[in-house]
This record gives C-alpha cells, structure tokens and sequence, in this order.
C-alpha cells in the first residue's frame, strides 16, 4: 500500500545523461507503479515550464494521487527550483516542506548536488549516485547502439571509444541517425 512509502523521497544525482530517469521509470515498473513526471513539458506545450508552474504541477499531483497506492512521482531536475529568476525570492523550507510531508512517493533527479544543500539531502529516504558506467558496459552500449542503427565500428574504432568517459545518453545520440 502507498502508506507504507508515505514520505519516502529517493533522489537520483550525477551527471547529465547517465540514466537518472530511466533509472526511476524501470524502477517503478520493476515494482509496478505507475511513474508520472511532474512539470515536464508536452507536445502542447509552447513555453517553458517556470519554477512556480513545476511546483503547482507537484502540488496537484501529490493531492491527485494521495491514497491510490499505484503512484509513484518522477520530479525532474529538481535544482530548478532552486535558481533564482528575475530577483525573484523563495522559500526553501517550503521545498522541503514539501518533502517531508509528501504523502506520494517521490523520486526525484539532479545533475547537481551543489544547488540543493545539506538540508534537502538529509531529508531525502535515499540518495543513488549514477555514474558513467565502466568501459565494458560502454562498449557494450556502443555495439548495441551501432547494431541497431547499422553504423559499423572496426575494432581500432571500439578501442578509440573505449578511452573517453561517455555516458549513455550521448552514445545513444551519436549513433541515432534522423536525417534520412
């Protein structure tokens, strides 16, 4: 039941493109929840989402699914709510309001330790460092993907890759070709 994970926030960091939310997307299902990102944008959206807007997204979203036992939330990014706009000021302590009093399961990403502070850390359930994966699973990933887009990799090529440290999303993106 979602009462037995009421006030549970699990925080995803590391660098950009290492798998932080498909991460919590397969470990929800893994579990069998239903993953519903917070604040992200859609085919409809024409602008971006602003601080308040995400946090108005979260705000309905956690008295949406309080109590339906299947949720869990994916808040994205979460140091955008801490950038300040245009002199604006904020409040910290309700962020962190927010999560030591969630009543929904949330996991949330940041590519940035830096911008959150001890205090939203040690509020967090648990905190996962992902990282760029080791070069055997990065070459992996590099057959997987030239396989799959039919780009073909001589093995001076393979051994080239190996020495930088890639993470997954950029070798996914090298390799993906749209242009045809």
């Amino acid at each position: 039941s979602q009462s037995r994970y009421a006030g549970t926030n699990i925080l995803f960091w590391g660098p950009a493109g290492t798998g932080k939310t498909e991460l919590a997307a397969a470990m929800a299902k893994k579990d069998g929840w239903e993953i519903k990102s917070i604040g992200d944008i859609s085919e409809s959206d024409t602008e971006e989402k602003s601080r308040a807007d995400r946090l108005t997204n979260l705000k309905i979203a956690l008295k949406l699914f309080t109590g339906d036992g299947k949720t869990v939330l994916l808040f994205d990014e979460i140091e955008d709510l801490f950038k300040v706009d245009n002199n604006a000021t904020f409040s910290k302590a309700f962020i962190n309001r927010i999560i030591e009093t969630t009543t929904v399961p949330i996991i949330w990403t940041t590519n940035s330790l830096m911008a959150l502070g001890s205090p939203v850390m040690r509020r967090m359930t648990y905190n996962i460092h992902c990282t760029t994966p080791p070069k055997s699973a990065r070459r992996t990933m590099w057959e997987k993907y030239a396989d799959k887009y039919g780009v073909s990799l001589d093995e001076e090529t393979k051994k080239m890759l190996d020495c930088f440290d890639i993470p997954p999303a950029l070798i996914h993106n090298s390799m993906y070709r749209d242009w045809e």
